[in-house]
């Protein structure tokens, strides 16, 4: 569950931390063409919104132990509402301001989890038993195969601007928010766990063993 929540999560981060520039650079904001270093710029502010994010995260699952129901939601709200929102407001030419404030929310819901996820797993391990030598093994297998994700979505953005001309871009954007969503549902169970648990009165638990 956790690999490919950090799978999916890692192939959006990195389509849009490889895409986001040529991307800015198409668009006109305020009548002004976006030139090459104001799009490192704008990209910078994404980034920043990922240690917002990752420290918003992590404040809200020290206090509660709902690890998976926050970062389903953070991983929805990327998906369904700042994504969207940030897409529409590039491409019907918003100010920039505005513009630079939607792609720190976006780094912000994005960056979230994929800053928790491999951090959290060797702390729930230890808390469930597990020794050193299980901590290592876990953390391998999780964050190992999550680092496709890395692989395939920056890969993914070459293919459909290559091949699509006309459809490309809204097929780089549809190919983050989909991975946010399944990245979000593929902790379904986990949220279960930490609601079932809530309501009991011990807490949200971080994972199910």
């Amino acid at each position: 569950e956790y690999s490919a929540h950090l799978f999916f999560i890692k192939l959006s981060v990195y389509v849009i931390l490889y895409w986001l520039p040529p991307w800015l650079e198409t668009l006109t904001i305020n009548g002004t063409e976006i030139h090459y270093r104001l799009a490192c710029y704008v990209t910078a502010v994404w980034g920043f919104g990922g240690f917002l994010g990752s420290l918003v995260l992590g404040l809200l699952v020290h206090s509660t132990k709902m690890y998976g129901v926050f970062s389903c939601l953070f991983s929805v709200s990327a998906g369904a509402v700042a994504l969207p929102v940030y897409w529409y407001s590039g491409t019907a030419g918003a100010a920039l301001p505005l513009f630079t404030l939607l792609i720190l929310l976006l780094g912000t819901a994005q960056n979230g989890p994929y800053a928790l996820s491999a951090a959290c797993m060797p702390s729930v391990i230890n808390k469930l038993g597990g020794d050193a030598q299980l901590v290592g093994m876990v953390t391998g297998i999780i964050d190992g195969p999550s680092a496709l994700g890395a692989v395939f979505g920056p890969l993914s953005g070459s293919l459909f601007l290559q091949y699509s001309a006309s459809l490309g871009w809204t097929l780089v954007f549809g190919v983050v928010a989909l991975s946010m969503f399944v990245a979000a549902a593929v902790l379904t169970r986990q949220v279960l766990w930490n609601l079932k648990h809530f309501r009991e009165g011990g807490g949200g638990v971080q994972a199910s063993r």
